[in-house]
This record gives C-alpha cells, structure tokens and sequence, in this order.
C-alpha cells in the first residue's frame, strides 16, 4: 500500500529514485567508508563516487570535505548526526534535531546528550501519553465506566472502542500489549518480542498486521495510529475499509502523509534548508525574502545563527544541507499526494 501512495506522484525527472538512492548513501557511509572488508569498502566507494557524478552538490561537499582532512573529532561526532536513514523526517524529533545540527555547528560544539532525532528515540511526553492510554485500556477491558474526572484521552478511547464484547476485548489485549512492547522495549528487539504476543480473538488475528506498525514509536504520528487503532477495533465499517490512517504506520508511510498531518514541519524543514542554502552561499537576506518570502523570517535566522564561515563548519553545513534537500525531495515531494505541494518549487542548489 505505501508503494500505491508512492506511485501516485513521481519525482521530477532531474532527481530520480535512484539518485536519492545513491545521496542516501553518500548520507549514510560518508563517515563510515574505511569499516568492513576490502570489498565492502570498494563498494561503498564506487556508490559513493556515484552519488558525486549525479548530484553537483554532494560533489562540492565532497571537495569541501578533501580540503580539512583530517577532520576534527568534534566536527566528525556532530556530522554523525546529520540527516539519513535513522534519522528521518517522520520521527518526531526532526525538526528539534534540525535545530540542534544548527546550534552545534555554530558553536563548534557536539551535544553529549543523545540526538532527539535519532530513530527509537522516544521522549518523556510520549512516555506518558502511552501511560495514559494504557490506563484507558485496562479500565475499558474492566468495564469501568467513565466518570467527569477521567482525562480527555481515556473518553476519547472509550468513544472510539464503543462497547465492549469479547471479539473487541481479544483484539484490546493485543493492542495494549504491543502498545508497552513499542514504547519499552528497544527497536532491534520489537519483531521477536511481538511475534511471541498471543491474539485470542479472531478480530485481534484481523488487527495484528496493522498493530504491528506501532514498532515506530518515535514516529511523528505515533498517537493517532494508536487511535485509528481503536477506532478500527470499535467500528467494523471503518475497518472493513482499511483506512491508510491506521494502515500506513511505518516510516515510509508516515513520511508519506508528513504535510497533511503536520503542516507546520515541512515548512520549516524548508525554512532551515534556505537559512543553511544563505549561509553557505553568502546570500544576502534581501534575496532570500525576495526568492522565498515565505520562508525568509525562519532562514534569515538561521543564517545568522551559523556565524562566522570556516572550512569546517561549511562541510557540516553542507552536510546538512544536502541531508534535508534530499528527504524533501525523496521523502515528502515523492510521497506526498495532495495539494498543495509541501515541498518549494524551486530548490537551492550550491552549484554557481
């Protein structure tokens, strides 16, 4: 089904899928090309070499990079953090991480703290809706009722599950299991963990293939597909259409619908690429308001907020730079399939 929504909008034909494939890896090795087998490394450096031939932009990173070597340690801890795979623009996180990325090659400064936007990464807020949410659950499956002192979230759970039978209890049980798997076990060790958790109805055998998408708690989305979860479970017509709110759980599927259910984070996704774009290209903030007006307030901060230029700091910002572009355009603008368009009409590029 995420291929079905992939499939209805295609990418400009300058920047193909195998394009993003191949910046994808340059994102994910660059720090990473001397680890395996001599093979392994060749291959990784052809790839890598690809990625420069098809995109002028990773090519003048690439040179920017060449002339620090060897780079700092600092500099290669904060560009461990740059946007790739692991770090995607439906984690919840994203544009927290963003910020930090600016922040830490302003000041030349990694962050000890672990990167919010790193996948699995779950924070305390989440933590406590999930708690919340468990509680309505154990409270529906013991019939209790609902009195004026409940929180907004258990009548919202109650509402959308509807009265209890055992065919919608089964179906409970598993969701709240695998809701505690999903936010207190580790990532790698959800898929084992989850196959061992029982269905004792034939609507929690029905409901298990969807529950299974709630593995990507650090999702932006996580909560709602926690309750079009329930609803699902509570409404068999709604069910029975297989709605892509609860369907579309996993990371591509998130990125997919990230304009439509969070309108202000491509924005300023977008406005953060322009600042950086400013920066490393020395564009002067009246431009930038007159090519992107929309965006000029958010970019014309952070291009302050870089600071003073140095070799070093231009290769992470290029980094940087080139990891947002390339989620924008291979994430959102290919996922996307509403108006309007999350995405600018025209990117900014670092070629002259």
């Amino acid at each position: 089904m995420v291929q079905e929504v992939f499939n209805e909008h295609k990418l400009p034909p300058e920047f193909s899928r195998d394009v993003w494939n191949l910046c994808m890896d340059w994102l994910c090795l660059a720090g990473e090309a001397h680890l395996g087998d001599a093979g392994k490394r060749k291959e990784q450096a052809e790839r890598m070499a690809l990625a420069a031939a098809r995109d002028p932009d990773v090519a003048t990173v690439n040179e920017w990079r060449q002339q620090i070597e060897p780079i700092p340690e600092w500099a290669l801890a904060i560009d461990k953090e740059t946007p790739r795979y692991g770090f995607e623009i439906c984690n919840y996180g994203w544009v927290e991480q963003l910020e930090r990325m600016v922040w830490m090659i302003s000041h030349e400064t990694p962050l000890p703290s672990s990167a919010p936007g790193e996948c699995g990464t779950v924070p305390a807020s989440r933590h406590q809706w999930a708690a919340l949410a468990d509680d309505a659950l154990s409270r529906w499956l013991a019939g209790a009722s609902v009195s004026t002192e409940d929180t907004p979230l258990l009548k919202e759970i109650y509402g959308l599950l509807g009265p209890i039978d055992d065919e919608k209890a089964g179906a409970v049980r598993l969701l709240q299991d695998t809701l505690r798997l999903a936010v207190l076990s580790r990532p790698k060790d959800f898929d084992t963990a989850f196959a061992e958790l029982k269905a004792d109805s034939n609507l929690a055998g029905e409901m298990r293939s969807p529950m299974k998408y709630l593995q990507f708690s650090c999702g932006y989305r996580w909560e709602k597909i926690v309750l079009e979860l329930c609803r699902a479970i509570g409404d068999a017509e709604y069910r029975a259409s297989k709605p892509l709110a609860w369907h579309v759980g996993a990371c591509n599927g998130q990125i997919a619908f990230a304009y439509r259910d969070d309108p202000l984070r491509i924005p300023t996704t977008c406005g953060i690429l322009v600042g950086t774009w400013a920066w490393l290209k020395d564009i002067s903030p009246d431009i930038v308001k007159s090519t992107y007006p929309a965006l000029a307030p958010l970019a014309t901060r952070v291009r302050d907020e870089l600071g003073k230029m140095t070799p070093v700091k231009r290769w992470l910002a290029g980094r940087l730079f080139v990891g947002i572009r390339i989620w924008l355009q291979g994430g959102v603008d290919h996922g996307d399939i509403k108006p309007p368009r999350p995405a600018m009409d025209v990117y900014p590029t670092l070629a002259n």
